[in-house]
């Protein structure tokens, strides 16, 4: 029998309708919009000799130059770590290709090829020769194109940067030798270079990326009082170089294979790399050739260096045999989620020693990626960077003649 009233059914909408694609296209940027926007509350720790009135009055001075705080709050896309570093690999390459740089080569006694890259931007050509100088010492394989991520904001800041190269990086080998932590003696060679190219830079600062953070922490702790540098960061610094890469086998096993593998890639098989060291020492070629994570890759590669062994390396070449050492403002950035450089190894016990460390430890970050703006386009480890040196600039002008507390840092 019929219904004594009518169903009336809902209002439809075809899938190909006009209002059907708008309201999903609304959706979908909403959606996008409040992923990007989206910010992760983040958490940071300062570690300082809170006697120290220098440190404290530079960090007070960074802190101010920072908006009031130092904590690093990416964009919520770029909140998991994995995302962080995943994208700043993709960035850094892209970026890469548009490096510019004009290449200063600096002689060793023993005939190897080290040098200089110099910022050749329209910025730092405008620069004068009393412009104050960034030296950057790059990751395990990098070199001046593959910092190009951090160098080329540096001259917004009124610096002029530059990139130092070590030996199997950014060139093949001339001699059958290279140090993954840098050569010391390599080193002075280029701080000197820098000094006489421009003797009346206002101030010169130094930042170590990755494994650059560890060859920052044995020059400035060789060196002490008689650097040239003024003040120094090391970003994402392992610490203890023993067994440093020991837990990253164990947490992140994909990480450990592709950053050995870029190793060897560099300095094993580079174009004329192979029969070079080969022939010099066949059995350290061999097993550094069979190495299948970071650890094993140092361990093995140590002979190259000059090493009897990796006891020996690590007696000679362990940045953390020099930390005390150091006499300028220096200070360290980790952070809790990266894979590379992991939290476990960090020296709480040494920064809160040493009157000119400041360790930053943020919550998020990865290794070395830390990237900032809405879509990821700037690096927050550069400003950070920056604003520390230039607070440490500051002091040492005599602008920051008062000691300042930098209490609203602490945990």
């Amino acid at each position: 029998a019929p219904l004594p009233f009518r169903i009336l059914a809902p209002p439809t909408m075809a899938p190909s309708s006009p209002a059907l694609r708008v309201a999903l296209l609304i959706g979908a940027l909403l959606a996008l919009w409040r992923m990007f926007r989206t910010r992760k509350e983040a958490k940071h720790s300062i570690t300082y000799v809170k006697s120290e009135a220098k440190v404290a009055a530079i960090l007070a001075e960074t802190q101010r130059r920072m908006g009031g705080s130092l904590a690093y709050t990416p964009p919520g896309w770029l909140a998991p770590g994995i995302v962080n570093i995943g994208f700043f690999c993709v960035k850094s390459v892209l970026l890469s290709l548009f490096a510019k740089y004009e290449k200063q080569p600096v002689p060793t006694p023993d005939g190897a090829e080290i040098s200089i890259e110099w910022a050749d931007d329209e910025v730092t050509r405008s620069l004068s020769p009393e412009a104050p100088i960034l030296i950057v010492l790059h990751t395990v394989t990098g070199s001046g194109p593959e910092s190009w991520h951090f160098v080329r904001e540096v001259p917004q800041y009124g610096w002029r940067a530059c990139v130092f190269n070590r030996r199997g990086c950014g060139s093949s080998l001339k001699t059958p030798n290279f140090n993954l932590m840098g050569n010391p003696d390599d080193t002075r060679l280029m701080v000197d270079a820098v000094a006489q190219r421009y003797p009346n830079a206002g101030f010169i600062g130094m930042a170590g990326i990755s494994a650059g953070s560890g060859q920052i922490i044995t020059y400035l702790g060789q060196e002490g009082k008689k650097t040239p540098v003024g003040a120094g960061v090391s970003l994402c610094p392992a610490y203890k170089l023993k067994d440093a890469f020991t837990l990253l086998t164990k947490q992140d096993p994909i990480v450990d294979k592709i950053v050995c593998k870029s190793m060897q890639k560099n300095f094993l098989y580079k174009e004329g790399n192979r029969a070079l060291l080969e022939k010099a020492d066949p059995v350290t070629f061999r097993e550094v050739a069979e190495a299948t994570t970071m650890q094993g890759f140092f361990e093995a590669a140590a002979p190259f260096a000059g090493a009897s062994s990796w006891e020996d390396y690590v007696g000679e070449h362990d940045p953390m045999n020099y930390e005390a050492g150091i006499a300028v403002p220096t200070l360290l950035l980790n952070a809790e989620d990266d894979p590379v450089c992991v939290k476990e190894n960090i020296a709480w016990e040494k920064c809160g020693d040493n009157p000119v460390y400041a360790l930053l430890v943020t919550e998020g970050g990865s290794h070395i990626a830390y990237g900032d703006g809405l879509f990821g386009q700037r690096q927050w480890m550069t400003k950070i960077t920056m604003e520390f040196l230039e607070s440490a600039r500051a002091q040492a002008e005599g602008k920051l003649d008062a000691r300042e507390e930098a209490t609203p840092l602490l945990p």
